[in-house]
């Protein structure tokens, strides 16, 4: 018994002693690889110039925000929007909070979702509208849910539509191209 215990102590101590997880996070913004990427316009003066490097690395990051389906009409929880109304904002990617390649992998997936647009071609007010929903068909999952739209909360009280995520055109693979 003795052992057992000895070896749950020793391997206790060795997962706690693990340095905590840090990907290599590759250059994003190579001006030399950038350059290599378009055919050169026959007039050289309107031939695209991307921007400094530098200037690329001082643009902010953009806050990921905690979203919400958006149900079709006849499926949404009573209340939803509500609810929603009542939430807070929530930032979900928070690098200092990543410990793990599980946790890196998870934040990849929050951001590839994250929509990048608000309120932008389609509106809350589309959304809530049957009559939208009927001329427009959007896919919609087996729960009712658009998939290629999300409420977010990015001021407590006021609900906005998101769209525009990288996962738009990701999720297209998928059968009929709504998730299941």
């Amino acid at each position: 018994m003795k052992s057992a215990v000895a070896i749950l102590l020793w391997v206790t101590a060795s997962l706690s002693a693990q340095p905590p997880y840090r990907p290599e996070i590759q250059i994003t913004w190579d001006a030399a690889a950038l350059a290599t990427l378009e055919l050169p316009h026959p007039v050289p003066r309107y031939s695209p110039v991307a921007v400094p490097v530098e200037y690329y690395y001082r643009v902010p990051v953009r806050p990921v925000y905690k979203t919400y389906p958006v149900y079709a009409p006849g499926s949404e929880p009573a209340h939803y929007l509500d609810w929603l109304r009542k939430q807070e904002p929530h930032v979900t990617f928070e690098p200092a909070g990543l410990h793990s390649e599980n946790d890196w992998i998870r934040a990849g997936e929050l951001v590839f979702d994250a929509p990048f647009g608000f309120d932008f071609v389609i509106t809350v007010s589309d959304v809530r509208n049957p009559a939208w929903f009927e001329h427009v068909k959007p896919p919609l999952t087996k729960t009712g849910v658009m998939p290629f739209a999300a409420y977010v909360i990015r001021e407590k009280g006021k609900i906005e539509l998101g769209t525009f995520a990288c996962a738009m055109c990701g999720i297209r693979g998928k059968a009929n191209g709504v998730p299941r």
